[in-house]
């Protein structure tokens, strides 16, 4: 019986010689799957009112479209290929985190006074299938370098799967702790404790201000009203020219009211300023009054502002969705190690097996000397080079022949070998090509445990460093 190929001796290099066309063809497949993920990423995003985190479609599409690359290569006889364009998939993952990043840093409560309320993913939404696209074609190259590689590679990919693997899975795990214990950034501003309720403007206006000339509007007096918060040490100033009012928060001492900070319109009341609800963020010295609009006041200034993600970071959770994203990768990379488990014994019983030659009437014959045995009618094999595998070839009885008169039929002759005992080919290729799937299981692995979570750790990044 033949002895196992040592793993110093897998020919990889045969792979790019027999397929030079295949390897390159999957190289330029691995720069299309990174183009065309961002597109029907964006698609999707579109799709769903953009209420998923982008960056996350995008590394779902991604592992998606490599996936499938990869079966084809195993389909196709070079696993190689498929084991390089997963890997060259990692290229992408510094422009997800780029992306996740641009987006999460984005206000929670506005500028008073403007509309700007971050550029999100948008920017890097443009660029993104450029810069995808240059990364995924280093898939070309990678190939190239696994066709010339050594084993050790292969041995390194293994150990930095399971490595992504335990990282993304500690990484998720923490975030979930985090999610029980604070807020999402958009229920930042909810999660805050009430301090005071202001009613609604009545009563006499503490003065009135002439009217501001303005071409084609209406010039109405302004009138000021001031509520004392007790306990508080500050009023709430609201200034009505009409149905509309602005409000601030000013200390008792104070004239009036930093407008020069800019100004907020309150609209909820009907002809006079609602109620304004004044919550505390004491951690970050923040006020944060909330009427028809919200507005943070900063200090002991009392200074109008805006908050960003980054300021009030050590009191958010990272978003679900990006949560999900690295949920879903990791569940998938678990699935696919439980695949790997499967080739794995199977490959070990290839490099047990005996490789014989199947001839034309049915039987296998060894080089060894072994006894002969028969393949099962259903195999439908063509006549050569077979392997049988390890359980069956130890296990099989032997003492029949070819041509032994009748034995076979009676029962005398060992049972015929099924599909699950014999499979065509040299034992040398069957190796390599189930050492190259195993490669590529764990290229697969890697690539799913290191995209979906590189939004969640670049969320990560911003809640603990900023």
């Amino acid at each position: 019986m033949m002895s196992s190929s040592s793993s110093d001796d897998l020919p990889f290099s045969p792979q790019l010689s027999a397929s030079p066309a295949r390897f390159l063809g999957f190289g330029l497949a691995a720069g299309l799957a990174a183009l065309v993920a961002p597109i029907v990423a964006g698609v999707l995003w579109s799709a769903v009112g953009q209420k998923l985190p982008l960056a996350s479609l995008v590394a779902g599409v991604l592992v998606a479209t490599v996936a499938a690359v990869c079966r084809r290569a195993a389909s196709a006889g070079v696993p190689l290929a498929g084991s390089a364009a997963a890997l060259a998939s990692l290229a992408v993952a510094p422009l997800l985190w780029l992306l996740s990043a641009r987006t999460l840093d984005d206000w929670i409560v506005p500028v008073p006074g403007s509309t700007f309320h971050g550029m999100g993913g948008a920017p890097m939404a443009l660029a993104a299938p450029v810069a995808f696209l240059l990364s995924g074609m280093l898939g070309w190259w990678v190939a190239l370098f696994f066709a010339w590689g050594r084993p050790v590679v292969a041995a390194a990919v293994r150990w930095l799967s399971l490595g992504a693997l335990t990282l993304s899975a500690a990484l998720l795990a923490w975030s979930t702790a985090r999610a029980v214990v604070y807020p999402l950034p958009e229920g930042y501003v909810a999660s805050l404790p009430v301090a005071a309720t202001v009613p609604r403007v009545a009563g006499a206006p503490v003065s009135e201000l002439p009217p501001e000339l303005v071409p084609g509007r209406r010039a109405e007096v302004t009138k000021v009203y001031r509520d004392p918060v007790e306990g508080l040490g500050f009023d709430v100033e609201r200034r009505c020219d009409g149905p509309a009012c602005t409000f601030a928060l000013i200390r008792p001492a104070a004239q009036t009211a930093p407008w020069d900070h800019g100004r907020f319109k309150d609209r909820s009341g009907v002809g006079r300023s609602g109620p304004i609800v004044v919550k505390r963020d004491e951690a970050h010295d923040l006020w944060v009054a909330v009427g028809a609009d919200v507005v943070a006041f900063r200090g002991a200034t009392l200074a109008p502002g805006g908050v960003r993600v980054h300021a009030v970071r050590d009191r958010l959770s990272p978003p679900h969705g990006v949560m999900v994203g690295a949920g879903c990768g990791v569940l998938l990379a678990a699935l696919l190690l439980r695949r790997r488990r499967r080739a794995a014994a199977q490959l070990g019983r290839v490099a047990a097996g005996a490789p014989g030659a199947l001839g034309d009437d049915g039987w296998i014959t060894f080089d060894g000397g072994e006894p002969a045995v028969r393949a099962a009618t259903e195999l439908r094999l063509d006549p050569g080079p077979v392997l049988v595998l390890g359980q069956a070839s130890a296990a099989a009885p032997r003492g029949a022949s070819p041509g032994a008169s009748g034995g076979v039929y009676r029962g005398e002759a060992p049972a015929p070998l099924g599909p699950d005992e014999v499979i065509p080919g040299e034992k040398a290729a069957l190796l390599a090509a189930g050492h190259g799937e195993l490669t590529a299981l764990d290229a697969l692995v890697l690539a799913a445990a290191v995209l979906t979570a590189a939004p969640l750790a670049a969320a990560a990044w911003q809640l603990l460093v900023g």
